[in-house]
């Protein structure tokens, strides 16, 4: 998605020192060093500020993230700790740049995978257990590279910096979302790769289902052996800014994610610039403040950019019925939804109660196919059913349409409003 505009975090953080004292006696009074005369101390700001996001471009002299420009003399390229030439810079790199008032710069690579090519077989290698397609690349087999991947879409590279033999860190890294949890044996898996986290420090709260995770170790016999776990949120500072494309909106424009990652609650506090709460749409770009009020991020401002993309790489869900739960999915009708730790409970509900509970979900699926639940509610049994998807063989989400309202529809992903009898659909027509 080249017209992708990455994710950016900003965050600005103002800290004031001041200093002077006195004993009454002016002619007596000594000022501790830079902090004046006593009568009158020098108060000097300090503002550090991060930027979390993808490198746009890259000259002789200076790197832009998120139309940011930084130059290469007041940078420090670093991974792992290890200082690097700033050469490692690619377009598409995904970096942390922190900032201090003094103009310098530390520039973290933060990549999604991390670790050795264990083989290449033309456009295809394979690292840390995962299947990548990498174009006119002069890689071979041994070599350690840092991976950035499509927020929206994890199967597309957007960048590839191989680091030398005297760079390597001692272990592989790999970043995503945690599913498949197995609390019994300690394992989970992120884009696929299956984590054994049993022997790992773990930083930030428990391993859970859903959160955002960094993993670092050492793979063995197919299996990363995880010697830490760190779990991505939201920075504790008075501001916070996040830029990126909106992949996911619940039906009421009230709590909406960007880039697949990240999830806010709008709310009597939230401003909106350039736009209001009805063009909360999946692919609009949207640039969101988030500021601290009792110790809590709250939503203040979104601010509406005119670029948008036609695929954001996810797909809104809703559907309502009687369903199963194993602890883990909702089933309905032949289909699985996934509910984890970022799942929202309304109603009431429990994780013990949502067996055999006839439902109302919002959830997002994913290029890849999956289903992930974002909000669950109690639903009134109706005699109309509001259902968003995909229509197939006449029909959506295993309910049957009786007549052809469903006909002209085949094949789309839409929001339907049908009539209902317990088991079938029909005289179904687009939700307004």
């Amino acid at each position: 998605m080249k017209h992708m505009k990455n994710l950016m975090i900003a965050v600005s953080v103002l800290s004031l020192a001041a200093c002077g004292s006195s004993n009454g006696n002016s002619d007596n009074t000594t000022a501790a060093p830079g902090q004046g005369n006593g009568t009158n101390p020098i108060i000097t700001p300090v503002t550090t500020k991060t930027t979390i996001g993808t490198v746009d471009s890259v000259s002789s002299s200076a790197f832009t993230v998120q139309g940011q420009s930084f130059h290469f003399s007041s940078s420090t390229v670093s991974y792992a700790k290890q200082n690097l030439a700033s050469s490692v810079l690619t377009s598409g790199s995904k970096v942390r740049v922190t900032s201090d008032s003094s103009g310098q710069h530390k520039v973290e690579l933060n990549p999604d995978l991390a670790g050795f090519i264990s083989a290449v077989q033309g456009d295809t290698l394979q690292i840390n257990g995962q299947s990548l397609q990498l174009t006119n690349h002069s890689l071979t087999a041994g070599d350690f590279v840092l991976v950035s991947l499509n927020p929206l879409q994890s199967s597309e590279v957007t960048a590839v910096t191989k680091l030398s033999s005297a760079d390597t860190p001692l272990y592989i890294e790999l970043e995503g979302q945690i599913s498949e949890l197995n609390e019994s044996t300690q394992r989970f898996s992120i884009l696929g790769q299956q984590v054994d986290y049993s022997a790992a420090m773990i930083e930030d709260g428990a391993v859970a289902s859903g959160r955002w995770a960094e993993v670092y170790g050492q793979l063995s016999n197919g299996v990363l052996k995880a010697s830490e776990v760190d779990f991505e949120q939201f920075p504790d500072t008075a501001e916070t800014e996040i830029s990126g494309v909106i992949s996911w909106v619940n039906e009421s424009k009230t709590s909406f994610e960007l880039n697949q990652r990240y999830s806010f609650n709008v709310t009597t506090a939230t401003r909106f610039e350039q736009g209001s709460a009805n063009e909360l749409q999946p692919g609009r770009y949207v640039e969101v403040t988030l500021k601290q009020q009792n110790n809590q991020s709250v939503l203040t401002e979104v601010e509406f950019n005119n670029q948008s993309i036609s695929t954001p790489g996810s797909q809104r869900v809703e559907v309502t019925g009687t369903m199963t739960f194993d602890g883990t999915h909702l089933q309905l009708n032949g289909f699985s939804f996934a509910v984890n730790s970022l799942t929202e409970l309304e109603d009431g509900l429990t994780l013990q109660t949502l067996d055999s509970q006839y439902l109302q979900i919002e959830a997002v699926q994913r290029a890849d196919g999956s289903i992930t639940v974002k909000e669950v509610e109690k639903a009134g049994v109706s005699a109309r059913i509001e259902l968003t998807g995909l229509v197939q063989n006449n029909s959506i989400w295993g309910y049957q349409a009786t007549d052809n309202s469903l006909s002209s529809f085949e094949n789309q992903w839409l929001e339907l409003d049908c009539s209902f009898d317990g088991v079938r659909l029909s005289a179904c027509v687009l939700d307004d």
